[in-house]
C-alpha cells in the first residue's frame, strides 16, 4: 500500500495575456486533514490585474478571503480537477506521470498540478527545507520559447542544467536562466520560485540543478523539463524565504516555516 503523502502546494493564477504568475493561495495536507487559505497581499494584486474570486469555479468554492478552510477529503472543487477516472486512457495516463490507480489524490494533484483547459489556475509544489538546505522542484517556463528542443535529445535524467541569473528581465526582478548543452536556454524558473536561486546566486551560496522529467508530446511544452534546485544552506545562519514579487505577502516553504519576502511588485 502507498504511503500517505504531506505537502503544500501553490496555487498559482496565470494572467491571460502577460503570463505573469501569482501565487494566490495554498493547499496543505498533512496526512489526515487538507487547508486551504488565500495569501491575501498576492490575492490583492492579481486582482488589480484582473482575477476575480467570483470568475471561476475552483476559487468561489472558497469565497471567504480571511478563512482558512478544512476537509478530511480533498476539497471536491478541487477533486474535480483531477483526471476523470472513466477515462479510458486513465491507468496510462497515471502510469506516464509515474503513478497508479492506487496513488493518492493528494500525489495525482502534486503530479497532474490540477490544471485545467477551461482557467488559468495550477497547483505548484513549494519549496522544502531538508539536510541538504532548501529544495525547489519546478517545470521550467517558457520551454517554447527558446532552445530546448534543440537539444531535448541530449539531456538526460540525473543531468546537470546551470543556473544564471538575467538581471535585465523586465518581467521578473529575479529573474534566473536554465540553460542546457551547449549554453542553449531552456528556459527559466517560474517566478513564485525564481527569487530563492537568485538570491543564492548573487550571494555566492552552492546551487545545483538536475533534470528530474523529460516529458514528450502529449503532454505540454509547460510539463516538458522539471528540474530539481538545491539551494545550501549558509553556515550557522537560519534560512529566510525571499518572495518574487510580493514582499508584503507571508509564504511559508513545507516544513511550515515562515518566510521574509524581499524585493519589489514586477511592472
Amino acid at each position: 500500500m502507498n504511503p500517505t503523502p504531506s505537502g503544500r502546494l501553490f496555487l498559482i493564477w496565470r494572467e491571460p495575456l502577460s503570463r505573469a504568475q501569482y501565487p494566490i493561495g495554498e493547499l496543505s495536507f498533512d496526512g489526515d486533514q487538507y487547508r486551504f487559505s488565500y495569501d491575501t497581499g498576492a490575492l490583492r494584486v492579481a486582482e488589480r490585474h484582473g482575477f476575480s474570486l467570483t470568475s471561476l469555479p475552483l476559487v468561489a468554492a472558497f469565497p471567504e478571503r480571511d478563512e482558512t478552510y478544512t476537509s478530511t477529503d480533498l476539497f471536491s472543487a478541487v477533486a474535480h480537477r483531477l483526471p476523470d477516472p472513466r477515462r479510458p486512457d486513465y491507468g496510462k495516463l497515471l502510469a506516464r506521470l509515474g503513478l497508479s490507480r492506487e496513488s493518492h489524490p493528494f500525489q495525482i494533484l502534486r503530479k497532474t498540478r490540477g490544471r485545467l483547459a477551461t482557467d488559468e489556475l495550477s497547483f505548484e509544489e513549494t519549496p522544502t527545507r531538508t539536510a541538504e538546505g532548501l529544495i525547489i522542484k519546478c517545470y521550467v517556463s517558457g520551454w517554447r520559447f527558446y532552445s530546448g528542443e534543440s537539444v531535448v535529445k541530449d539531456l538526460a535524467i540525473g543531468d546537470s542544467v546551470e543556473l544564471e541569473r538575467d538581471q535585465s528581465n523586465r518581467f521578473d526582478p529575479h529573474a534566473v536562466k536554465v540553460c542546457g548543452p551547449q549554453n542553449k536556454m531552456l528556459g527559466f524558473i517560474p517566478v513564485y520560485d525564481s527569487a530563492e536561486s537568485a538570491h543564492a546566486l548573487s550571494t555566492a551560496r552552492r546551487v545545483s540543478a538536475t533534470i528530474t522529467e523529460i516529458n514528450p508530446p502529449p503532454l505540454p511544452s509547460t510539463d516538458r523539463l522539471r528540474i530539481r534546485i538545491v539551494i545550501a544552506p549558509r553556515p550557522h545562519a537560519r534560512e529566510k524565504m525571499v518572495h518574487p514579487a510580493f514582499p508584503w505577502v507571508t509564504p511559508r516553504c513545507s516544513d511550515g516555516v515562515v518566510g521574509v519576502f524581499r524585493g519589489r511588485p514586477a511592472k
